[in-house]
């Protein structure tokens, strides 16, 4: 009863509205089109037009945080002679609910259901952006009313594709993302593949830290919950919270490994172990809080903690740590990206051109810095490792020419000595043939004195 209700009202408030959106035969792409939303409590379909309407004039509307459905009225007047297949895409692809009422010629309702809260294979197409398929015969008004219920920061935009149109888009997009996203996945098996013939645990903290990174940027763009786990709404829903603070949190391991042992006085260290278990106890704390507030928290432990860090950094680099421009690079940027996101959370910043590509690349090159400055630790470590080998057998070699230097004094001395014992032994026989021919002779002459 609803719904025809809700038909009614819609066939009467076509009549004096007049079209937000006009095509034409030609018509490819729309960016940004204008439409009308309320916050009004409609609980009954038919006070829909005794709702307050305010005008949104294209491009994006950042509300912030909502505690309650958003509704979306849309026109769109089909002026051209043939009829039209379009996409009509809400730009925000972690919205949980969106309900959506498209007036139909026939006199019949169409009811669509979106958002996180719908599995995939339930959504009008499987994709991972929220698409709304129409159709528009020619010389024909459509109205088309949408509900947004979502539980957080709500940001959006709406924009009209023509279907093949859209799908030359999203091959280019899906291109160009893919192959950052595929560069980032190889850095991480690059840090495997490292750990795996060094057994440096830095490498695995590093691959650990990027493959969070990478999560975070395909939940954005929505190719994990198409991809990954379309079947756990909860994970898509909380996915956001969650990989935000652990891609933070796991800068605690990578300073301590890289600059924490050797540059970093003990009440530093002290610090970041501290700082290491208040963000996993919050870690483990986000899947209590409502969506909306685990969101937020997390963006300010996370900033938290990111200050954190740059002051150990600063520490660190004062007492001689050398990567000073990956360390401090990684730590600013991961400062600019959560700072840019958690202001688009409150609703502070608007600028859709800078949305999601700030993150894509903020997280880009922290994972390049990232990589870098382990890489170049290793070789550090190995090329420290060879030079302290090579003083080591050079002290060897050096020991050994002075044990053989030794050895042979000492094979000298000895033939010296046993020379001089020769000598002295002759001397001693010569001495003793003397004294014996002189004891002969004294008993000889004792002899030749007796006989007298």
């Amino acid at each position: 009863m609803n719904k025809w209700m809700l038909l009614i009202w819609l066939c009467l408030c076509a009549l004096p509205s007049r079209a937000d959106v006009s095509l034409d035969t030609q018509f490819t792409q729309l960016q940004g089109i204008d439409f009308e939303y309320t916050f009004d409590d409609v609980s009954d379909i038919r006070l829909l037009d005794k709702a307050t309407w305010q005008r949104h004039e294209g491009g994006l509307l950042n509300l912030g945080l909502v505690s309650k459905p958003l509704w979306l009225k849309v026109n769109i007047a089909n002026h051209g002679m043939t009829a039209q297949d379009l996409l009509l895409s809400v730009n925000n692809n972690l919205l949980d609910k969106i309900t959506v009422y498209i007036q139909q010629q026939n006199s019949a309702l169409q009811t669509l259901a979106l958002g996180d809260k719908i599995p995939l294979f339930k959504r009008p197409i499987r994709h991972e952006s929220q698409l709304i398929p129409l159709h528009l015969d020619p010389n024909v008004d459509k109205n088309i009313y949408i509900q947004l219920d979502h539980d957080g920061p709500l940001t959006f935009s709406l924009s009209l594709w023509n279907q093949i149109e859209y799908l030359k888009y999203k091959s280019r997009f899906n291109l160009v993302y893919g192959v950052l996203a595929g560069f980032m996945l190889a850095m991480v098996f690059t840090n495997c593949v490292l750990y795996y013939f060094s057994r440096q645990p830095y490498f695995i903290t590093g691959a650990a830290l990027i493959a969070a990174f990478w999560m975070l940027v395909i939940h954005i763009y929505g190719f994990s919950y198409r991809y990954l786990y379309s079947e756990w709404q909860w994970l898509q829903q909380y996915g956001q919270a969650h990989l935000v603070l652990l891609s933070t949190l796991l800068f605690t391991p990578l300073i301590w490994h890289t600059i924490g042992k050797q540059h970093m006085i003990h009440v530093a260290k002290r610090a970041l172990e501290i700082m290491g278990i208040i963000g996993a106890i919050c870690l483990l704390l986000l899947s209590t809080l409502p969506i909306g507030l685990a969101v937020m928290s997390s963006y300010i432990v996370s900033l938290v903690l990111t200050c954190g860090y740059l002051a150990l950094t600063a520490v660190g680099i004062h007492l001689g740590f050398r990567y000073r421009v990956a360390i401090s690079g990684s730590c600013l940027l991961l400062l600019f990206s959560l700072l840019y996101q958690f202001l688009q959370a409150l609703g502070v910043m608007t600028h859709a051109w800078l949305d999601h590509p700030i993150v894509y690349l903020c997280a880009l090159f922290i994972s390049m810095f990232v990589s870098y400055m382990l890489t170049q630790q290793y070789v550090a470590m190995r090329d420290s490792t060879i030079q302290a080998q090579q003083q080591r057998i050079a002290a060897s070699q050096a020991e050994d020419a002075l044990l053989k230097e030794r050895l042979k004094l000492q094979e000298q001395a000895s033939e010296e000595l046993e020379t001089r014992i020769d000598e002295r032994t002759f001397e001693l026989q010569v001495t003793l043939r003397e004294l014996e021919e002189k004891n002969r002779e004294t008993r000889k002459i004792k002899h030749g004195r007796c006989a007298h």
